[in-house]
């Protein structure tokens, strides 16, 4: 049966009823037709196709032009699959910096010229105003918070984020601006496990308007809305605790010969080393794009099991249990998540006092 259209209610649901948001990149026709073929829920044109597809030493080398090519080619692969995954589209380093007016430009191009559905920026306070204008003009926006890669000078490094106290609270506290701002969906990138699964959680809770209007102490640049929906998170390199997972294509086949993180898993070795029937033919006499194929299906059945990233495999980041102590208390001791997010920080708590007793 044709799988149906991906919305954003949709993916607020899947949400809701914690069922995993599948996502994967893709830079070419081949490879958006194998994303959206193997089930795919969005299929990411991601600027990691700098490395994996053009070459460059780092994603903040891509240019606009470049990235509309690529857009293009993928959005025609999904279109011919039936059109059911939904198309998302970085935008390069460089696109929405430079002012509202250029981000909304070149936003625009995006969505027209390349066909992308919806947009991705990093950033976290210095993109809200432009996360919520986009939203207003009726762009779907997805953030990214975490390990942002455009940063990486920045941030000396792919380095893991949120490890202390003060730095997950100020993830958690970017995590609702932008929910505030209007974000469709928020990509929680190499962040330790327990801080993802805890900002999922709040972002996917309903927040009454009474809470609402307390937000202000956060300092947002626009007054906040009287109503939020729930904002799923992305993770990648964050556990399984998020909404859903997204990884790079190259990785997930095992096709980059570059530096693989701990939070990758090759897909394709996987699908090789299961058993097969008698029925079924050898894996030997598939061609490459079939086994290509079967892995990225194997991606998803794994993502839609929760198998997928795993703690046994160690394909998650942890947090001292200090660490996430102190970071309860700040929460606590806010004024507003010390309400909006009581109950949670309570359940956590508790968490935290069990393991310490085992």
């Amino acid at each position: 049966t044709a799988r149906k259209k991906i919305t954003l209610t949709r993916l607020r649901s899947m949400a809701l009823k914690q069922k995993p948001i599948t996502m994967l990149t893709a830079h070419d026709f081949p490879s958006g037709l194998r994303a959206s073929k193997s089930g795919n829920d969005i299929v990411l044109v991601g600027d990691s196709l700098a490395q994996v597809a053009l070459g460059y030493d780092s994603t903040t080398r891509l240019t606009l032009d470049e990235m509309l090519h690529h857009t293009r080619a993928v959005r025609r692969a999904v279109k011919t699959d039936g059109d059911a995954s939904m198309v998302l589209a970085d935008m390069p380093f460089g696109t929405y910096h430079t002012g509202i007016n250029d981000a909304v430009s070149n936003a625009v191009k995006l969505v027209k010229e390349g066909g992308a559905e919806a947009v991705k920026l990093e950033g976290g306070e210095e993109v809200l105003e432009i996360v919520r204008t986009l939203t207003r003009i009726g762009i779907p926006i997805v953030g990214h918070i975490g390990l942002c890669p455009q940063r990486h000078t920045q941030s000396s490094g792919y380095r893991v984020q949120g490890k202390d106290a003060q730095a997950a609270f100020t993830l958690l506290r970017t995590a609702h601006q932008m929910r505030l701002a209007g974000a469709a969906l928020l990509v929680l990138e190499a962040i330790p496990h327990p801080l993802a699964s805890f900002i999922t959680s709040f972002l996917t809770s309903p927040l009454p308007p009474s809470l609402l209007r307390s937000s202000p102490a956060l300092s947002m640049p626009f007054p906040c809305p009287d109503h939020v929906e729930p904002l799923p998170t992305i993770g990648i390199g964050a556990g399984n605790g998020t909404s859903g997972q997204v990884l790079v294509q190259d990785d997930m086949l095992g096709f980059w010969i570059g530096h693989r993180p701990r939070f990758v898993r090759h897909f394709m070795p996987s699908y090789l080393s299961q058993p097969t029937d008698s029925s079924s033919p050898p894996h030997s006499a598939s061609s490459i794009g079939d086994l290509a194929l079967s892995s990225a299906k194997l991606y998803v059945s794994a993502v839609r099991t929760r198998d997928f990233p795993s703690v046994q495999h160690g394909e998650v980041y942890d947090m001292d249990s200090t660490e996430w102590a102190a970071f309860l208390s700040l929460a606590r001791a806010d004024e507003f998540f010390g309400l909006a997010a009581k109950d949670l920080i309570a359940a956590n708590a508790s968490k935290t006092i069990e393991g310490a007793k085992h």
